[in-house]
């Protein structure tokens, strides 16, 4: 199934947002902005991957890369200068077109069984989509509710992994969540990058990964 951008638009805006006028269009430029994407260019970019079990745009389920790709992402936005592009997020994954994922119905009473899926969806799109959707589903909630959702998942998310992958855990959900707000929330989009000359708008040197402890 190809992956829409419409869908990952709408998963990027954040809930207090969706009445502000022209949001889809600010969505649109973020993401752009953010993964190195050339502007206009988020329509090319999705056509390049196809999630043949229409995954990201279904609402029952959440789709968690790897903890440690989490992190590498993560990595990634900290280092971000404002006004100044990323380079294509595709770089992040050195070559592999190919991701382990753990899907989990995002309803607790839900009879879909978790599972660990090898998907061609790059860990953006996925994460991307699933903090979009535990937002839109739980952001409205009491605190305590909220909570108890996030706690609920965290113990399903345990309890589904009998392989060496550690289990989703709280530093995670954190993580996705300051990710996601970056993405559309903070990150600076230059005028430099809406108008012709955005292919001029400078782009960060890429440096080397650092090593960092891993966090289970």
């Amino acid at each position: 199934m190809a992956i829409s951008s419409s869908s990952i638009i709408d998963f990027a805006i954040p809930n207090t947002k969706r009445d502000v006028p022209n949001i889809q269009d600010q969505a649109r430029n973020r993401l752009e902005w953010t993964w190195g994407l050339g502007h206009g260019h988020l329509d090319e970019n999705l056509r390049e991957f196809v999630d043949p079990q229409g995954l990201l745009a279904d609402q029952t389920v959440l789709v968690f890369p790897h903890n440690d790709t989490i992190e590498q992402i993560s990595r990634r936005a900290d280092r971000g200068k404002s006004g100044v592009r990323r380079p294509h997020i595709q770089k992040l994954y050195k070559g592999c077109n190919s991701f382990e994922y753990l899907v989990l119905p995002i309803d607790s009473a839900s009879t879909l069984p978790p599972r660990l899926l090898n998907l061609e969806v790059p860990p953006h799109l996925a994460l991307c989509a699933t903090s979009g959707k535990m937002s839109q589903a739980w952001g409205s909630l009491p605190r305590e509710v909220c909570d108890a959702q996030r706690a609920s998942l965290l113990e399903r998310a345990k309890a589904a992994i009998c392989s060496d992958r550690p289990a989703v855990g709280m530093w995670q959900l954190t993580d996705m969540q300051c990710i996601h707000r970056k993405w559309f929330w903070i990150d600076y989009v230059p005028r430099s990058f809406l108008s012709e000359k955005s292919d001029q708008t400078m782009v960060e040197p890429e440096e080397e990964e650092p090593r960092v402890m891993k966090r289970n």
